[in-house]
């Protein structure tokens, strides 16, 4: 097996919007190679963003998902085909919905960066250390719950990161 993640401009053309025909192609390509290889791909769909509001010194923050038509459209293309989606980007966005701002913040930039939290410059996309070991536990859950031979390989221990629990 092996799990196919892109990241979230993997298949933006300058402009920001989602190519779907780069996509489509990418995906058969990718999914074309791991068959001549001999594994089974699984596909996940991308991670959830924060989106910033208003402007500086008055920037707020609230969780996004821009990834929204991606993801849909990656699990449709893992349907399709016949293929498993692991569903990150909907999991993720329900744990991390039930939390407050200034814990969700953290996530993505760390309240201890040298920027502070309403700063404009603040990168609300890639994720921190500690969040990248909530989504790995989101993922090995997403596994686990699946029809996937790989889940019975799976061991659990559950970790909890400021106040979400998953089990990696």
């Amino acid at each position: 097996y092996v799990m196919i993640a892109l990241g979230w401009n993997e298949d933006n053309p300058t402009d920001g919007t989602m190519n779907e025909a780069n996509l489509k192609a990418n995906l058969e390509i990718l999914a074309s190679d791991c068959a001549a290889l001999g594994v089974t791909p699984i596909f996940v769909t991308p991670t959830t963003n924060l989106n910033s509001i208003g402007t500086d010194p008055d920037i707020t923050y609230a969780l996004g998902n821009t990834r929204f038509n991606k993801a849909r459209f990656i699990r449709g293309f893992a349907g399709e085909h016949g293929y498993l989606c692991l569903d990150l980007n909907e999991r993720m966005y329900h744990t991390l919905s039930q939390l407050p701002l200034d814990q969700l913040m953290e996530f993505y930039t760390g309240t201890c960066a040298a920027e502070s939290n309403k700063s404009p410059s603040k990168d609300t996309t890639h994720i921190t250390e500690d969040a990248a070991a909530m989504v790995s536990g989101l993922l090995r859950d997403l596994l686990a719950e699946s029809s996937c031979p790989l889940k019975d390989r799976l061991k659990s221990s559950p970790v909890s990161i400021r106040g979400v629990t998953a089990q990696i």
